[in-house]
């Protein structure tokens, strides 16, 4: 057997195929690959195009007897593979160098992955590189199969391009391949395109992981004869029209938990893609619209019950909590909240160590989880943190917080009572010294947010004072990448307004990062910049009335 199989499914594309076999064959992966291309009966010069390379041992050429059609051919050819590791390869794309030992070094440092992916380019017909994906659903790092991507993937879209996966075995012989049933008209053998989104959805559904490659490692060729994108694919408005079947699948009761908080999401990238099919589509190319209609009518009817739903019924056991710690190269303080961390009677369910920063300290925040992303702004840290999280319950701790042994044990048990969605831990040591210091720069800064009966207007929160349910994290609106500084702030006030607040006398200490910043503002280059970030959260706080 050998290590990697890659598949080639083939129709009418001999212009492209060299290029893609080549690609193949020149990996760094030696005699240890093989290479399996399926014929789906090309009326081109495919055979010839492949001749030149059947002489390569690693290479294998089967024809159909007769056409299957593009889904039933793929997972034709990939029931051929007999690798270890499979990945698939349209006949028109290829790999860039790499990639496979790139994504086997994956598979080998987390054998707990079902799959790894990376990133990918775009090229042209003449093999001229276009662009570099920069998609939404990527996070800039190299990362464990840490991330739950089902929701994700239903709100950004498919991020994870086949041409850059390598899957292992069983996982394909488990689950299979793509699902030849899929439609969107209901006429047998019609090439459904999202069906390597399809794919990822029941992966991800089923609780399978995936390892991400932070590099590019394929290219996907656009040209005028390509099958997933322009042509009928706009004028059919296939695009939404296969998103709405795709919701119809798994838009369900049984998903509820996980979609919960994820309606704003679900539903603009759905007004997204009605928005292209209104502007690209060819009303006459349909023949009948009544099923589209009605599974957007069904989409739109679950979002709401969706939304409508509180999801604040007690909780038997209490919630896991993971605990996101942004850092930016302060070890020493990082290590104070790690080691009260460590001495918790009911520990976190999971420790997520971001450092925006450039030194390493991995080797220092074992066991909890660690990713560096240098550069990165706090709020994308802190957001990409709940990607990577999957517990129940979020709190995101400032590195130098204190915290007293029963400080998990009392959130958990009071997030998991009905009614309760949000807790805050009402700091005790240090309050009143904080509130005498902070509280003139306090007042000024915030007399155009809150009104004089706000308590957070006299005494400022903590980010990390506060451990709330999942889907109040997604409904807030998470944290506002746009905003340069005060983003926990902003936060903070969205949370207030959406949801009860349950106060929890606490003996912790965080770190009075809000009142820091305003108080240092003052006398500081920074004091523009806070100063525009309260103008921005005030533009978007509703009318106060004092």
């Amino acid at each position: 057997m050998p290590l990697i199989s890659v598949a080639i499914p083939a129709y009418n594309y001999a212009r492209y195929l060299p290029c893609a076999i080549r690609s193949v064959l020149r990996q760094e992966i030696g005699i240890d690959l093989e290479l399996v291309i399926v014929d789906d009966c090309s009326t081109d010069d495919t055979p010839q195009a492949v001749a030149p390379f059947l002489a390569d041992a690693r290479v294998r050429y089967l024809r159909n007897d007769g056409n299957l059609g593009a889904v039933r051919n793929i997972n034709k050819a990939i029931a051929e593979t007999r690798g270890q590791f499979v990945l698939l390869l349209g006949a028109d794309d290829f790999l860039l160098p790499g990639c496979l030992g790139a994504l086997l070094d994956a598979l080998a440092a987390h054998p707990q992955a079902g799959f790894a992916y990376g990133n990918y380019v775009v090229a042209d017909e003449d093999d001229r590189i276009l662009q570099v994906i920069e998609h939404p659903g990527h996070i800039p790092a190299n990362l464990p199969p840490w991330r739950d991507d089902f929701a994700d993937l239903l709100c950004l879209d498919d991020y994870i391009n086949l041409g850059t996966t390598l899957f292992r075995r069983e996982l394909i012989e488990r689950f299979g391949f793509f699902d030849p049933l899929l439609t969107i008209d209901e006429q047998p053998g019609r090439f459904f395109r999202a069906t390597d989104w399809d794919l990822c959805l029941r992966l991800s559904l089923a609780g399978i992981r995936a390892a991400f490659v932070y590099s590019t490692l394929s290219a996907f060729r656009v040209h005028s004869t390509q099958a997933s994108v322009g042509g009928d694919f706009d004028r059919e408005g296939i695009g939404l029209r296969e998103f709405t079947v795709l919701l119809d699948r798994y838009l369900k009761p049984e998903n509820a938990r996980r979609l919960a908080g994820r309606e704003a999401g679900l539903r603009a990238l759905l007004q997204g893609k009605i928005a292209a099919f209104v502007s690209q589509a060819d009303p006459t190319a349909l023949s009948d619209q009544s099923a589209l209609r009605e599974r957007i009518a069904r989409a739109e009817e679950f979002l709401t019950q969706l939304a409508g739903r509180s999801f604040d019924e007690a909780l038997n056991p209490a919630p896991g909590i993971a605990v996101v710690i942004v850092g930016n190269d302060n070890p020493r303080e990082l290590l104070s909240t790690l080691s009260d961390l460590q001495q918790q009677a009911a520990p976190p369910e999971q420790i997520l160590v971001i450092n925006r920063g450039r030194m390493d300290l991995s080797h220092l925040v074992r066991p909890a989880r660690y990713l560096q992303l240098p550069g990165t702004s706090l709020p994308e840290a802190r957001n990409c943190g709940v990607q990577l999280t999957t517990s129940a319950a979020l709190s995101f701790i400032d590195a130098g917080s204190r915290l007293p042994p029963d400080h998990f044990a009392r959130l958990a048990g009071t997030l998991s009572q009905a009614g309760v969605v949000v807790v805050q831990s009402m700091a005790g040591n240090g309050q009143e010294e904080r509130q005498v210091n902070d509280d003139a720069a306090w007042r000024a800064a915030l007399a155009a947010l809150l009104p004089e009966t706000n308590p957070w207007r006299r005494t400022p929160p903590a980010l990390s004072e506060f451990a709330l349910r999942r889907h109040a994290y997604h409904r807030s609106g998470g944290f506002e990448k746009s905003l340069g500084t005060l983003d926990d702030l902003d936060f903070l006030l969205r949370l207030q307004r959406g949801f009860p607040i349950r106060a929890l006398a606490s003996q912790m200490t965080p770190v009075p990062m809000l009142a820091t910043m305003l108080e240092r503002a003052r006398e500081s280059a920074q004091a523009d910049v806070v100063a525009r970030s309260l103008q921005a959260i005030a533009e978007r706080q509703p009318r106060q009335v004092n």
